[in-house]
């Protein structure tokens, strides 16, 4: 299958780029934490450029761009959502649709079959003899998708493309600032005042891994949740990039992790302090 992936996606002339192709002292990430992060370069016109990113919590996430220190653009995402509500500098507030910007092509969209993986039992408790009240059995589905995005003759705000691309695609604004910005190296597009002023027209591709959690308890199977998350790889046809992968959610390099066994717990039952004991087979 990933012999199949990666045949289907050579046919893709796919510009996304890492750091390594753009001059490191021109970006700069500023800041990271926990709420976002900032990330600063400079354009073809000498202007300081920001991408602040400020997760505000329930899939809503802002993104705004300062020029020399100057607020001039702001977009808030919501998870699971195309709409952007776009702030302009003169305050005035617009809904744009990613998928104007963004076209998504369906031949150059494929999902594979679905596959389930038993992980097995989490014994919680705070002492060893409590798993027995206190149990959790997991699997997991696995559906691959391999996803093209065209962006559609795009001219303006990089904040703006910046937030159309993360609204369909699961990856951080970090990336896409740095890939939208190696691309207009790449093609001789000019950035200026933190506008992309030639259209934009390239295409941008990722493998998708997207995982479905299911958790039951072993007392009650009529007792159950299920959470997801997903592994995004940025596919790049040029050798001489390397690809990226991010996540997002629960995945399954997470299993017997404490941390990922609480969540799953608090989830379940809604009570803090019990911490996995030990792992047992499904």
């Amino acid at each position: 299958m990933e012999k199949h992936i990666r045949s289907f996606i050579s046919i893709v002339v796919a510009m996304v780029m890492m750091f390594s192709c753009i001059n490191v002292s021109a970006l700069t990430k500023v800041s990271n934490d926990i709420k976002g992060g900032s990330y600063a370069f400079t354009d073809d016109s000498g202007t300081n450029v920001i991408i602040k990113e400020i997760n505000k919590g329930n899939g809503v996430k802002v993104l705004r761009q300062y020029n020399n220190g100057k607020l001039v653009g702001e977009v808030e995402i919501t998870k699971g959502s195309t709409k952007l509500r776009v702030k302009e500098e003169n305050g005035k507030l617009k809904i744009e649709d990613a998928g104007s910007i963004l076209t998504k092509a369906n031949i150059d969209s494929r999902s594979y079959a679905a596959s389930y993986t038993l992980l097995g039992r989490i014994n919680y408790g705070v002492d060893p003899n409590d798993y027995k009240k206190h149990s959790i059995r997991l699997k997991y589905m696995t559906t691959p998708e391999v996803s093209v995005y065209k962006v559609n003759a795009y001219k303006g705000l990089i904040v703006t493309l910046v937030a159309a691309i993360i609204s369909v695609i699961a990856v951080p604004a970090s990336i896409m600032t740095d890939t939208i910005k190696a691309i207009c190296v790449a093609y001789g597009i000019s950035v200026i005042s933190g506008k992309i002023m030639d259209k934009l027209t390239v295409p941008l591709s990722a493998k998708i891994d997207n995982y479905s959690f299911r958790c039951t308890d072993t007392i009650n199977s009529n007792h159950y949740i299920d959470v997801t998350g997903k592994k995004v790889f940025i596919i790049d046809d040029n050798k001489k990039y390397k690809g990226n992968t991010y996540y997002e959610g629960f995945i399954p390099k997470d299993w017997k992790t404490t941390a990922f066994g609480k969540s799953l717990y608090l989830r379940m039952f809604g009570v803090v302090g019990f911490s996995p004991v030990s792992y047992g087979s499904y």
